[in-house]
Formats: C-alpha cells, sequence, structure tokens
C-alpha cells in the first residue's frame, strides 16, 4: 500500500503539474499499470490485491453511494453537517469493504464483522495521531527533543486509538 500510495501521489502531483485533472479512476488505472510494470510479481501480494480493490471502491462505488444523501451549503453548518460528515465516513467504509471484503474473504476466510463501527472511531482519531506523531517526530529531529504537551497529546491520542481497537476487538 505505500508503493501504491507513492505511485497515486506522484501520478496526481504529475497531473497538475501538466494541468490535466486529478480523476481518482484515472489515476488508480495508471498507477495499476505503472506498478505492474515496474513488480510484475506484486499482483500475487495480498497486500497489492486488498490496497487496489479498496481503491477501486473508493474510486467507483463511494461516489455513488456517498451521493444517496446530500447537504445544501446552508444545513452543512448546522447539526445535518456533522450528520453528513458521519454519512460520509460510512460510505466510504462500505465502499471499501464492498471492494475489498470479498478479497478478505478468499484470503481469510473470514469478513471484518466491524468494519463501519471502527472506521468510524478510528478514523477520527488517526486523523488527529499522524499529525502529532508528525510533529513529535519533526520537533525530535530538529531540537532533539519533542515538547512535553505535544508528547502527551500523541500518548493520549495513541491510547485512545489503542483502547477502541482492543474494544472492539473483544466483541
Amino acid at each position: 500500500s505505500i508503493t501504491r500510495a507513492f505511485i497515486f501521489i506522484a501520478l496526481g502531483e504529475s497531473a497538475a503539474m501538466f494541468h490535466r485533472t486529478r480523476k481518482l479512476s484515472r489515476i488508480l488505472m495508471a498507477g495499476l499499470l505503472v506498478h505492474l510494470t515496474l513488480f510484475p510479481t506484486a499482483v500475487t501480494s495480498i497486500g497489492f490485491q486488498l490496497s487496489y480493490a479498496a481503491m477501486a471502491g473508493i474510486a467507483w462505488i463511494y461516489p455513488p453511494l456517498r451521493d444517496i444523501w446530500t447537504i445544501s451549503p446552508e444545513d452543512e453548518k448546522s447539526g445535518a453537517g456533522i450528520m453528513y460528515k458521519i454519512w460520509s465516513m460510512a460510505a466510504l467504509s462500505i465502499a471499501c469493504q464492498a471492494s475489498a471484503g470479498v478479497l478478505a474473504w478468499f484470503h481469510f476466510g473470514t469478513f471484518p464483522q466491524y468494519f463501519l463501527l471502527t472506521n468510524l472511531l478510528a478514523a477520527p482519531i488517526a486523523g488527529l495521531l499522524i499529525p502529532a506523531a508528525l510533529l513529535c517526530l519533526t520537533c525530535s529531529t530538529i531540537f532533539g527533543s519533542c515538547p512535553q504537551i505535544f508528547l502527551s497529546i500523541t500518548e493520549f491520542l495513541s491510547d485512545s486509538m489503542t483502547f477502541i481497537l482492543n474494544v472492539i476487538s473483544g466483541i
């Protein structure tokens, strides 16, 4: 998935540099072609299959699923805006599982039952944890240490993520 992400970023930024539209489905197909050209045996990798299947779900299943519910710009500022964001996250999780879940079942003989709950709880924390960890890493690299407040925030987010995942895995 890291190789795929790098290829997608490189293709997306190249498209922007040449003033081309960055359509996810085109980037997905071009990325698949580049990836398999560089690493033809990657097609047998479970990680490769799951990563591209999830991205296919995001490219082709997510947009129509998300658009089942639309929201007006006025409603976006109210409580409906928060509900719409939750719906968008749920639609994204469903799209990924609709495409990658079949492969998970094939390879592992199981389907992630609590994917929706996990993604709705863990994704917002990950969205805060990753920048916090990068901030700590940057401070440590530049200054030789990271301020305690940043370490405490990062540790709290990490512990929260671990707690949520442990609770869900115990269900």
